[in-house]
């Protein structure tokens, strides 16, 4: 865990390059492209961290980055938001898995109720964990035309998608 703003910064940086390779490799944008939103996580892991509201943690195997891992802490409750894997090439070590299998141990060790993967499907929280309660999404907007025409592209978007 990073014990201090500064290293928490570090950690933060050394995440996001692996994030970014991971989701560059497989032609997407990847969640910390957008300089807003790097500079938005570091203002919120800096208020957070002294809280103890943020965490990010370093998992290490002989003295090389295995991978880092961006949580949130509220009563009891881990909220994994992001990562950054070193994958090998074959991967057969499951660097991932591995990773949060050792965050679950020690936040079950410390006394902490919940380690929620959030939304969205993945086979590793399908491996570690047991499905939640069902999210759903309320838009609420003033009628108009500009809410006429953008529940338009929602409903055409959603019939492309099938």
């Amino acid at each position: 865990m990073a014990r201090d703003g500064e290293e928490a910064q570090a950690y933060f940086d050394a995440l996001r390059v692996l994030h970014q390779a991971t989701w560059t490799a497989r032609g997407r944008p990847g969640a910390f492209a957008s300089p807003f939103f790097v500079r938005f996580h570091r203002h919120l892991i800096a208020s957070g961290l002294p809280n103890d509201a943020v965490e990010l943690v370093r998992i290490s195997a002989g003295g090389a980055p295995v991978a880092y891992l961006y949580n949130f802490l509220y009563r009891g409750t881990v909220y994994y938001y992001a990562s950054g894997i070193a994958y090998e090439p074959d991967n057969k070590a499951r660097p991932g898995l591995l990773s949060h299998a050792m965050c679950i141990a020690h936040h079950l060790a410390r006394g902490d109720d919940c380690y929620d993967f959030m939304a969205g499907a993945a086979r590793y929280k399908e491996s570690l964990g047991t499905p939640g309660p069902a999210i759903s999404t309320i838009i609420v907007e003033r009628a108009g035309i500009r809410s006429m025409l953008a529940g338009a592209m929602r409903g055409l978007r959603e019939g492309i998608r099938g």
